[in-house]
């Protein structure tokens, strides 16, 4: 049974109503209010009017008062032409980007139930004897984690999330996963069997794009836009996981296009900066593309990160490695299976920390173990397909939310204070083992320092 929690929640359907051709449109600084509304009210009624057999939009989708002033939609071409043509609201109109979610295929055999949990909470020569032992400072209970991604689908059988799953007032259950991440990235973040913080509740905000099977930025501004906006003043820890980026920059070639889109990017990092500095501690993965993540990197702005949010200064972005503490690598067979651009974790100046990502156990691997999703014969049947384990920075995220979670609940518990995310990033500075990439683990002129992850319990 999921809850309700104190904070609205947005409509499950953020990226379900969102299409290529969304726009985000801003008012003019100073604009009264009662311009806005008329504005607004005067283009609903325009494309209400102007609806078509097989040119039916919705028009406006989502308004925003906090991460900026305006509204965004997906308008027919006579409508969207009046909005850019009212200068004296309209501010600037800009389209929707999207992102990549960040996952490998694996095909490694499952071996644990989650090695990743014993290795962030034992000293280093620990874990390797006991790995299905974890050790925690808490369960996360108070915390809630919300996950931008593709929904969650409740398991039928061994279901991690039970009465912790928060969903919207009126509605029993979360956002359906099409694609399985978001499943996976929240099962890890606070399953029952699998979560480093099982005790933490956890509410799916999809904004992955029924379309186009990637993140939506205008699904993201939304999400973001209301979180911040109904944020109850109080002293309740609150983490977003986010284990998908998108470019900081516009590759468009396109001068007009390019600005636009550019427009949008510059908003929906403003937009995360804003819900930092509200309290909420944002996490995200550092990116598949098997490179070095730096300032300028990839064809960014000399100081500023080429993603977003991953590299963003008051985010904690977070790597992948493996249990030997090496960087994931696709294996050469796998490398055509999510293009040639998704190689490994990235690495680098703006990546402040690394965790488990490889061989990383899902529900339904839970399931087989258990007994509760195939028979053993079924199992053993060459027919019927085995289930990969997970691999990429995307499942490494969910880890770290999940620790802060417990973190963040302990610290609480202990001292009826709330840490603060520079708190937060700070704690898992000091908690963090020191390591080193070899030149040919990361394919680089030199070896490199780094920061593996650890919870307090598992102090070298």
């Amino acid at each position: 049974m999921a809850t309700v929690p104190e904070t609205p929640v947005p409509p499950s359907d953020l990226a379900q109503q969102t299409t290529k051709n969304i726009i985000i449109i801003k008012f003019k600084k100073g604009i009264k209010e009662a311009d806005a509304e008329a504005h607004m009210k005067t283009v609903q009624e325009r494309n209400e009017k102007s609806q078509q057999p097989g040119l039916s939009t919705p028009g406006i989708q989502t308004r925003f008062k906090t991460i900026f002033y305006g509204y965004q939609g997906t308008f027919n071409p006579d409508v969207e032409t009046f909005i850019r043509g009212d200068k004296d609201f309209v501010n600037t109109v800009s389209s929707n980007v999207f992102g990549e979610l960040y996952e490998l295929k694996d095909f490694k055999a499952f071996d644990t139930i989650n090695w990743a949990l014993a290795k962030v909470s034992q000293k280093e020569n620990e874990w390797i004897q006991v790995k299905d032992k974890y050790v925690r400072e808490s369960a996360g209970e108070g915390v809630l984690i919300y996950v931008l991604d593709d929904g969650y689908t409740s398991h039928t059988k061994g279901p991690e999330l039970q009465s912790r799953l928060v969903v919207r007032a009126g509605s029993t259950d979360p956002p359906l996963s099409e694609f399985g991440h978001g499943t996976c990235v929240a099962d890890l973040a606070a399953g029952r069997h699998l979560g480093a913080a099982p005790g933490a509740r956890l509410c799916p905000l999809k904004i992955v794009s029924q379309e186009t099977g990637k993140p939506d930025v205008s699904a993201a501004l939304a999400a973001l836009e209301h979180l911040i906006s109904y944020k109850p003043n109080d002293d309740k820890p609150r983490i977003i996981n986010c284990s998908w980026s998108v470019d900081s920059m516009s590759k468009l070639s396109d001068t007009k296009k390019k600005t636009e889109e550019q427009e949008t990017l510059n908003t929906l990092e403003r937009a995360f900066d804003q819900a930092i500095d509200a309290g909420f501690v944002v996490v995200a993965a550092a990116g598949n593309h098997g490179k070095r993540l730096e300032p300028g990197s990839f064809g960014a702005a000399v100081n500023r990160s080429p993603l977003i949010p991953a590299g963003m200064a008051k985010v904690i972005t977070i790597g992948s490695i493996d249990p030997n503490d090496k960087i994931v690598r696709k294996l050469p067979e796998q490398q055509t299976a999510q293009g040639p651009d998704m190689k490994g974790s990235n690495w680098g100046s703006l990546v402040d920390f690394y965790a488990p990502g490889r061989n990383m156990p899902n529900n339904d691997m839970i399931q087989q173990e258990r007994g509760l999703a195939m028979t053993g014969a079924e199992f053993n049947d060459p027919v019927k397909p085995k289930q990969d384990t997970l691999m990429g920075t995307s499942y490494a995220a969910p880890c770290v939310s999940g620790m802060i979670a417990c973190m963040m609940a302990a610290h609480k518990r202990d001292t009826k204070g709330l840490l603060s995310p520079v708190e937060v990033k700070r704690n898992l500075a000091q908690w963090a083992a020191q390591k080193t990439f070899t030149a040919a683990d990361i394919a680089g002129p030199q070896n490199y320092q780094f920061k593996s992850v650890r919870n307090q319990k598992g102090l070298n």
